[in-house]
């Protein structure tokens, strides 16, 4: 898939969710939920007119040789006029031709083509990986690639982890955990998130599943 079709593709989703989360607060919702929908309509612009204009320039592709040789095929047997229809004539006693001569032809040396003289081979370093430290170490797989993925708050969350803290933290709303997440993916800084987690919503700051979310969260403003 094209670089500038995919950003467009998030983007377009992105705004999706800042609609639902305005829709449903109306004159309430946030000033900065507000900046981030502006923000994302003008990227969701730009990344438009990049793809017209690549589309724009993508060259035709030349014809084969094959569709050339079928066209000229064509035009050829639309110019062919059908041959007359000659009347029988008298029989011509045809005069035996003189036999020609072979020509003899001389051989052309071909010269040898000199073997190709291989280049060295580069000498390839291999870099050392930094050792990580003890818990960087303990991280499983999971947590690696869920922690490289935190720069978008939605892709953060493994799709246990979606399934675990609708039904935990949401009822099993779709619409509020989308809501939530929207809300604080628009949010500055981990004081405000808190804030809005612990004082908004009112959630337990001892229970295990707003641990857990709160981890990732935090991940996603640390970078």
């Amino acid at each position: 898939m094209d670089l500038s079709f995919a950003k467009l593709l998030t983007t377009v989703y992105e705004l999706e969710g800042l609609l639902l989360v305005i829709d449903k607060h109306r004159s309430d919702t946030p000033a900065p939920v507000l900046e981030a929908l502006r923000e994302k309509a003008q990227s969701a612009a730009a990344l438009a007119q990049q793809l017209q204009l690549a589309a724009e320039q993508k060259p035709q592709p030349a014809a084969s040789h094959e569709q050339e040789a079928t066209i000229v095929k064509h035009a050829a047997a639309a110019t062919v006029q059908p041959a007359p229809v000659a009347t029988p004539a008298e029989p011509v006693v045809a005069t035996p031709a003189a036999p020609v001569e072979p020509v003899p032809v001389e051989p052309v040396p071909v010269e040898p083509t000199p073997a190709p003289v291989a280049e060295p081979e580069e000498e390839i370093t291999v870099e050392e990986e930094p050792v990580a430290d003890n818990d960087e170490q303990e991280l499983s797989v999971g947590e690696r690639l869920q922690r490289s993925m935190s720069h978008d708050l939605r892709r953060a969350f493994s799709l246990n982890d979606r399934f675990r803290f609708r039904r935990e933290l949401f009822s099993n709303s779709d619409l509020d955990m989308n809501d939530t997440i929207n809300m604080i993916e628009a949010m500055h800084s981990i004081d405000e998130v808190e804030d809005y987690v612990y004082g908004d919503l009112g959630w337990d700051h001892d229970a295990q599943e707003v641990k857990d979310f709160m981890e990732i969260v935090k991940r996603h403003f640390a970078r």
